[in-house]
């Protein structure tokens, strides 16, 4: 039996509810390790320690909304592709500085087959635009 799990891209997803970080992880389990984080503060103590190759978020969480860890994230790891999921897309146009700019927004709920295609590009687009 072959493994294939060091060829599969990581994800970090960080979102305060647990549900819906188990719902991505199992959806997603056969193409790509998922790391989860219940916070912000979480996720960036992920990336010091791990590789990961895109990042997904929620926009609201407490203490540290999505916008404002991939701020911290982009300031260490300008590189990483990133998605934000939120019910509130107008509100997160509006979030001001242009460190956002290239981060896919994606309204909730998201649909499995939707997320995957803008994983795949996102990756792709990635490992052309930094290997």
């Amino acid at each position: 039996m072959e493994n294939n799990s060091k060829a599969m891209p990581t994800i970090l997803y960080v979102d305060d509810d647990r549900h819906n970080l188990l719902t991505l992880k199992a959806v997603f389990r056969r193409e790509y390790n998922v790391e989860t984080a219940l916070s912000g503060a979480e996720g960036l103590e992920i990336l010091a320690s791990k590789s990961i190759d895109l990042i997904i978020t929620d926009e609201k969480m407490p203490n540290m909304r999505g916008s404002d860890f991939l701020k911290e994230v982009f300031g260490k790891f300008s590189f990483l592709p990133a998605i934000i999921i939120t019910g509130c897309l107008d509100q997160l146009q509006e979030t001001p500085g242009g460190l956002l700019k290239d981060v896919v927004q994606l309204g909730k709920p998201w649909d499995g087959d939707e997320l995957h295609h803008i994983i795949e590009e996102l990756l792709a687009k990635s490992v052309t635009s930094y290997s």
